[in-house]
C-alpha cells in the first residue's frame, strides 16, 4: 500500500491499528518525511489525505526530531530535506486560492516549524529567518500572512522559557532580521486601513517582535508611533459584521493584540510606556463604554480589564487608581455591569455543562481561547480580577466597602423578587462578588482550583455563609434555581480551608446528596467538592495526615460510590461514560479499608465494566487514569489487611488486561502492567503460575518502544525478580539494561532500579562474572551522564556495598569495580573544558596526563604514560580507579541524598568506612571519611527541612 492508501486506512477505526504499524515501518526510512511533505501540497489528493498527512508529518517531527531521541531519530539528510522545504511547503498552502484543505493543512506545518525551529535555529538552521523575511510579497497578503504565521510558530514558545543569554541573543538575531521588514508593513497596512482603503487586516503581524524584544529596538524605532492608539479608535462599518455572530471580528482581534502588547510594556519596558499609559487607560474607559454584550467582544473586553489590572499591581501608578471617584468608576462601570451571568452562559450551563465547569474552573476552551500572551477568563472573571488587583496594593478597605454594599443591595433584590423568574441572578452576582473579593491572592480562578488560604480580613466567610448561603445547599432539588445550589457548592469547594472539620461533616453529607441531583453541573460539581474536601490535609513534622479518617465518613462512603457509580454508567456510550473525569476521581477518595471490605467486590465489578466499556474506544486520558488509580487504590486498601482477596482482583481483571494487551489498547498498556505489578507484588510467595506468560511479552522491542511503557515495565519485572529471581532470565534482564535504558538519558534511572533488585536477589556466584559487564557499560556512558544517571549511580553503589548477601559488600564493589581496568579512571576530570563530554584519563600528575591528551593519540585515549613507563608516582598504588570514583563521582551526589535513601545511602558508606579492608588504605581511608562527614551533615539538612515543611 502507498503511503496515502496507509493514511486513508488509519482514519478507519477497523483498519487503524495496521495502517499505523506499517507507517511506523515506513517512517524509518530514508526520504520519509519529504514525501510525506509533499501530499498536503498535491491538490490532487483526497482533501483526507492532505490533511492526515500533514498532521503525520507533524507528530512524526515532534516525536522523532529531538537528538536525544533514542528509538529511530530522524538522520541528518532527511534533516537537511525538511528545513528546506518546510518553509516553501508553508507558504505555498498560503497563497491567494487556497482551499479548505490548505487551511486544515497550514497550522500543522506551523507547529512542526515550531518544533524544528526550537531544535535547529540557529546553530544549525541559521538562515530561517532571512528565508522567511525574503517570502514577503508586494501583491499577495496572503502569502504574508503565511510568513507571519511562520514567524510566530518560531517565535511563540520563547514566551515561557527561562531567561538566559542565549535566548536573548538569540531574539536579538531575531529582530534584527525582521524586525525593520516587520514595522515597515506595519506602517503601510495600517496606513492603508486608517485611509478606508482596504476590508480586511492581517492580525498577529506585530506580535512576535514586541515581545520579549529589548529596549534599545523599540526607542530606536519610536515605539508605536502612536498607530496602536489610532487603530483601537478604528472600527469600520464595513468589518463590525453580524452581532450575533459569536467570532470575534478582524478588529476586536487586533484591539485585543495591542492590549497584550501595552501589557507586554507595562511589565517588562514601563520606562518606555509610562508616558503614554494614561492614553491607553483612556482608550479602556472609552472602548468599554461603547462595548455591547455580544460574546464576539469578550476576549477584547478581557484583556482590555486585564491590561488595567497589570497595570494596577505594577504599583507605579497607584496614585491614579486610588482617588475615590476613580474607584468608585471602576467598579461602576467596569466590574458591576460585567459580573451578572448572560444569557448564552445560562445557556451554556443548560446545553453544555461540561464546558461550562471548564471554564468555571479556568481549564476549558476559554482558558485556552486566547491567541496571545494571556488566559482569556471571560468578563467576570476579568473583572473581578481588577478588584483582586485594586485590594493587592493596599486599597483592601475600600473596595471591600463596595462590594459588601453591593452585595446587601442584590441580595435585597433577590429576596423581593424583583426581576420575576431572573431574581435569582441578582444572588448569583452577590455571591461571587463577595467570593472574589474575600479571597486574598491570585486570581479567581486559581483560588477556585486550589482552595483559597488567606482571606480578606474584612469579610467573614464562615458568618456569610451561613446566612446566604447554606440555605441554598440545603433546598430541595427544585426549589431554587439550580445555578444557586452550585454556587453554593462552589462556594464550599472554594473556601474548604476556611472551615472546621467540624463544620465541614454535615456539608459532606449535604453533598453526597447533591450527587445524585438531575442537574449535571450540580452533580458534577458536588464531586469536586467532595474530592477536595476529602483531599484536605494537617500539616505534621514529617507527614501531612488527612483530616477525614475512616471513621468520620464511614457511614456514607458507600452512598457517595453508589452515587459517583450511577451518573457515570448512565451515559450509555463508551464516550458518554468517559467523558466526566470529575467524577471518577472522586471515586479513589472514599476509598477506605475498613469502610469497604465487606462491599469491595461491589466496587470493583463496577469498575471492571466501566473499564470494559471505555476499553472499546478511549477518548478522555484522564478519566482514563483516573479509573486504572481508582481500582489500584482499593487493591491498595483492601488486601493491606488480607493479602489472599488479591485472586479475587485477579479474576476479575485477568480478562479485560488480556483483551487489552492483546488489542494493544496503547493509552491503557502503561496502566495495566501497574496493575499487574501491583497484584503481584501483593503475593507473599512465588510468582503464581498466570503471570508466566507474561515473561515473553516483557521483553519483545515492541513494547520498550512506547516511552510511557517504561515505568510499568520495570516496576513488573522488579516483581517478577523479588518473587522469583529464576522466574526471569537474568541475561535478558541485563541486556535490556544495557542497551535500552542505562544508555538513555530518560530511563537511565530505570537501569539502576533493575541492577539493584537483581543485587537485592540474586546470589554472588550468579551476579559475579556479570557485574563487569554492568560497569563497563555504565562507566562508557560516565561522560554524557545526566543529573539522574549521577545519583542513580550513587544509589546503586550504596546499595551494593549495603547488601548483606553473602559475598556482597563494600570490597565485593570495590573489586569489581578495579576489575574493570585496573588503575585507569576513564572520566571528564581534567581538561574537559577542551571537548566536552570527551573521555579523559584522571592523573593527578600533569606531567604524566599531558603527552596522552595532546600526542599522538589525542583526547580520549584511556592510558596513562607515567603508568605504563612506572614513572608516575600518583598511579604506584592501586585502587586508583575505585578512589577517584568515589571522590568525583559517588560522594559529590552524597548531599543530594532524597530522605527515602538515606537508609541505604547511610548505611551504605558506613560499611565502606568500617568493614572495607579497601578502604582503609590511602588516599581512599580520608575521602571515605570526608564523604560520611558531608552525608551525616546533609542528612541533617534534609531532616530540619522536612521538620519545617519545605
Amino acid at each position: 500500500m502507498s503511503v496515502s492508501d496507509l493514511l486513508l486506512a488509519s482514519l478507519n477505526p477497523a483498519t487503524r491499528l495496521a495502517a499505523e504499524k506499517q507507517l511506523d515501518e515506513a517512517s524509518k526510512q530514508p526520504g520519509f518525511l519529504s514525501h510525506l511533505l509533499s501530499l498536503p501540497l498535491n491538490k490532487s489528493n483526497p482533501p483526507e489525505v492532505r490533511t492526515a498527512a500533514s498532521i503525520y508529518f507533524k507528530n512524526t517531527v515532534k516525536r522523532r526530531w529531538s537528538p536525544d531521541e533514542e528509538d529511530f531519530p530522524i538522520n541528518d539528510t532527511d534533516k537537511g530535506a525538511v528545513r528546506a522545504e518546510l518553509v516553501p511547503a508553508m507558504l505555498a498552502l498560503s497563497k491567494s486560492g487556497a482551499d479548505k484543505s490548505d487551511r486544515l493543512a497550514r497550522p500543522q506545518l506551523a507547529e512542526s516549524l515550531a518544533i524544528v525551529a526550537g531544535e535547529d535555529y540557529p546553530d544549525r538552521w541559521p538562515t530561517l529567518m532571512e528565508q522567511l523575511t525574503s517570502s514577503f510579497s508586494e501583491t499577495d497578503y496572503n502569502v504574508n500572512v503565511g510568513v507571519l504565521e511562520a514567524a510566530h510558530a518560531v517565535c511563540a514558545p520563547w514566551k515561557s522559557q527561562v531567561r538566559s543569554d542565549r535566548l536573548f541573543s538569540t531574539i536579538n538575531a531575531v529582530v534584527g532580521v525582521l524586525g525593520t521588514p516587520l514595522l515597515g508593513m506595519f506602517r503601510h497596512v495600517t496606513g492603508i486601513l486608517l485611509g478606508g482603503g482596504a476590508t480586511g487586516l492581517p492580525e498577529e503581524q506585530h506580535r512576535p517582535v514586541f515581545e520579549d524584544s529589548v529596549p534599545e529596538f523599540f526607542g530606536v524605532s519610536g515605539g508605536d508611533d502612536g498607530l496602536f492608539l489610532k487603530i483601537l479608535a478604528w472600527n469600520p462599518e464595513a468589518l463590525k459584521g453580524d452581532p450575533e455572530e459569536p467570532t470575534p471580528t478582524p478588529v476586536h482581534n487586533a484591539h485585543q493584540v495591542i492590549f497584550e502588547i501595552a501589557e507586554l510594556f507595562v511589565l517588562k519596558y514601563n520606562e518606555l510606556f509610562e508616558t503614554r499609559m494614561p492614553a491607553f487607560v483612556q482608550a479602556v474607559w472609552e472602548m468599554v463604554g461603547r462595548m455591547g454584550p455580544e460574546v464576539r467582544e469578550d476576549g477584547v473586553f478581557a484583556q482590555s480589564v486585564r491590561f488595567l489590572s497589570v497595570t494596577v499591581k505594577s504599583g507605579l501608578h497607584t496614585q491614579l487608581f486610588s482617588q475615590e471617584s476613580t474607584l468608585q468608576g471602576l467598579f461602576t462601570r467596569i466590574v458591576l455591569p460585567s459580573v451578572p451571568l448572560r444569557q448564552h452562559e445560562v445557556e451554556q450551563f443548560e446545553d453544555d455543562p461540561l464546558e461550562y465547569i471548564r471554564r468555571d474552573l479556568g481549564s476549558g476552551s476559554a482558558a485556552s481561547a486566547g491567541s496571545g500572551a494571556v488566559e482569556v477568563t471571560g468578563r467576570r472573571g476579568a473583572a473581578t480580577d481588577l478588584l483582586r488587583a485594586l485590594m493587592g496594593v493596599g486599597l483592601e478597605a475600600q473596595i471591600t466597602a463596595m462590594v459588601n454594599q453591593a452585595v446587601e443591595t442584590l441580595v435585597a433584590k433577590y429576596k423581593s423578587g424583583e426581576g420575576g423568574e431572573e431574581a435569582w441572578m441578582h444572588k448569583d452576582t452577590g455571591v461571587y462578588l463577595l467570593s472574589a473579593v474575600a479571597a486574598r491572592g491570585s486570581t479567581m480562578q486559581v483560588s477556585l482550583r486550589h482552595g483559597v488560604t488567606s482571606t480578606n480580613i474584612h469579610v467573614n466567610v464562615v458568618q456569610f455563609f451561613l446566612d446566604h448561603v447554606a440555605g441554598d445547599l440545603q433546598a430541595p432539588a427544585g426549589s431554587i434555581h439550580p445555578i444557586l445550589q452550585v454556587d453554593a457548592i462552589r462556594f464550599v469547594h472554594m473556601f474548604r480551608n476556611q472551615f472546621t472539620k467540624e463544620q465541614l461533616l454535615p456539608v459532606l453529607r449535604l453533598l453526597v446528596t447533591h450527587l445524585s441531583s438531575k442537574d449535571y453541573v450540580c452533580s458534577a460539581y458536588a464531586a469536586i467538592a467532595i474530592e477536595r474536601i476529602l483531599f484536605i490535609k494537617n500539616g505534621g513534622k514529617l507527614l501531612y495526615v488527612p483530616v477525614f479518617a475512616q471513621a468520620d465518613i464511614h457511614d456514607f462512603a458507600n452512598d457517595i460510590l453508589s452515587a459517583l457509580f450511577t451518573v457515570i454508567e448512565s451515559g450509555g456510550t463508551p464516550q458518554k461514560i468517559a467523558e466526566n473525569d470529575y467524577l471518577m476521581k472522586c471515586t479513589s477518595k472514599p476509598v477506605f479499608p475498613d469502610t469497604l471490605t465487606p462491599n469491595y467486590l461491589t466496587v470493583l465489578t463496577k469498575l471492571v465494566n466501566i473499564l470494559g466499556a471505555i476499553s472499546q474506544n478511549p477518548s478522555n486520558p484522564n478519566f482514563n487514569q483516573y479509573t486504572f488509580e481508582s481500582i489500584s487504590a482499593l487493591m491498595r486498601f483492601v488486601c493491606s489487611s488480607n493479602p489472599q482477596l488479591v485472586e479475587q482482583f485477579e479474576g476479575q481483571l485477568f480478562g479485560p488486561f488480556t483483551v487489552i494487551i492483546q488489542q494493544d489498547v496503547d493509552q491503557f498498556i502503561p496502566y495495566v502492567f501497574q496493575i499487574l505489578a501491583q497484584m503481584l507484588e501483593i503475593h507473599t510467595n512465588t510468582v503464581p503460575p498466570a503471570y508466566s506468560s507474561l515473561v515473553g511479552i516483557l521483553f519483545t522491542p515492541a513494547v520498550w518502544q512506547q516511552r510511557g511503557n517504561v515505568p510499568a515495565l520495570v516496576r513488573l519485572i522488579k516483581a517478577f525478580i523479588s518473587k522469583d529471581p529464576n522466574s526471569v532470565d537474568v541475561r535478558t534482564v541485563l541486556a535490556v539494561v544495557q542497551q535500552r535504558l542505562i544508555p538513555s538519558r530518560v530511563n537511565d534511572v530505570y537501569g539502576f532500579e533493575l541492577l539493584e533488585i537483581l543485587l537485592a536477589n540474586l546470589p554472588v556466584e550468579t551476579l559475579g562474572p556479570l557485574f563487569n559487564g554492568i560497569l563497563v557499560t555504565v562507566m562508557t556512558l560516565q561522560a554524557n551522564k545526566t543529573p539522574a544517571f549521577s545519583y542513580g549511580f550513587m544509589h546503586f553503589a550504596c546499595a551494593a556495598m549495603a547488601s548483606r548477601a553473602e559475598g556482597m559488600g563494600p570490597d565485593f564493589f570495590i573489586g569489581a569495580v578495579e576489575s574493570v581496568q585496573p588503575g585507569y579512571v576513564a572520566y571528564h576530570i581534567y581538561f574537559v573544558q577542551f571537548r566536552p563530554g570527551a573521555r579523559v584519563v584522571f592523573c593527578r600528575d600533569p606531567a604524566s596526563i599531558a603527552p596522552t591528551l595532546f600526542g599522538p593519540n589525542g583526547l580520549g585515549s584511556l592510558a596513562c604514560l607515567g603508568r605504563a613507563s612506572g614513572s608516575c608516582r600518583n598511579c604506584a598504588n592501586d585502587y586508583r580507579l575505585w578512589t577517584q570514583l568515589l571522590t568525583h563521582v559517588i560522594l559529590p551526589e552524597v548531599p543530594r541524598t532524597q530522605l527515602r535513601d538515606q537508609k541505604v545511602v547511610s548505611v551504605g558508606l558506613t560499611r565502606l568506612l568500617v568493614q572495607s579492608q579497601h578502604s582503609v588504605q590511602a588516599p581512599a581511608a580520608n575521602v571515605c571519611y570526608i564523604g560520611t562527614v558531608h552525608f551525616a551533615r546533609s542528612a541533617r539538612q534534609v531532616e530540619h527541612r522536612v521538620g519545617h515543611g519545605r
